[in-house]
């Protein structure tokens, strides 16, 4: 069975109307696969040699600084801030 035609229709045993469901190609699907292993084993390795603690980190980190340049950002529309003031660290 390729591995696109194991997702079909959805419906009920009582005959009601299937609704679609999001097909896809077997490439897509496999090329899916292939990135998310490849991340794991890249993490892993940032993880064996010490790089990061934990698989999370790199997600925490990315939305600590995200959070921060966005109420940067936002702070010095509203108040008129330069450039100067927005090189203060934050520990968000």
């Amino acid at each position: 069975m390729a591995l696109a035609s194991f997702f079909g229709r959805r419906g009920d045993a009582k005959g009601e109307r299937a609704s679609p469901v999001r097909v896809r190609t077997s490439e897509a699907i496999k090329t899916h696969l292939f990135s998310a292993i490849r991340a794991f084993t890249q993490l892993e390795l940032m993880r064996s040699e010490e790089l990061i603690k934990n698989w999370y980190e790199l997600q925490i980190n990315l939305s600590l600084q995200v959070a921060r340049d966005f109420i940067l950002e936002h702070l010095e529309q509203k108040m008129g801030l330069n450039n100067a003031h927005s090189q203060i660290p934050v520990n968000a």
